[in-house]
């Protein structure tokens, strides 16, 4: 899982913060491993945003994670990549 990633960058004293928007069926689950890994610090949750609120996230960041075990092509990579950010589908 990409927590795993994070909790090892954490370890090795990188600084960074990670910010999830969206909602779905693991969001409890996802919430839980973050706290088992000790991640609550540098994880936040955020949930559904609107259009306007995408955007405006999207301008706070400097990268771009989409993990999807199922879309190709989505539309919100696309979105990033518009907005000439490092992006990571």
């Amino acid at each position: 899982m990409l927590f795993d990633v994070f909790s090892k960058l954490k370890k090795e004293n990188f600084s960074f913060q990670i910010v999830i928007s969206g909602f779905g069926p693991l969001e409890d689950e996802m919430k839980q491993y973050v706290e088992k890994m000790g991640l609550t610090k540098i994880v936040n949750f955020i949930g559904k945003l609107n259009s306007k609120e995408i955007v405006d996230q999207m301008n706070k960041t400097q990268y771009f994670i989409h993990n999807s075990n199922y879309e190709v092509s989505s539309v919100v990579c696309m979105e990033d990549g518009s907005l000439w950010h490092t992006s990571y589908c």
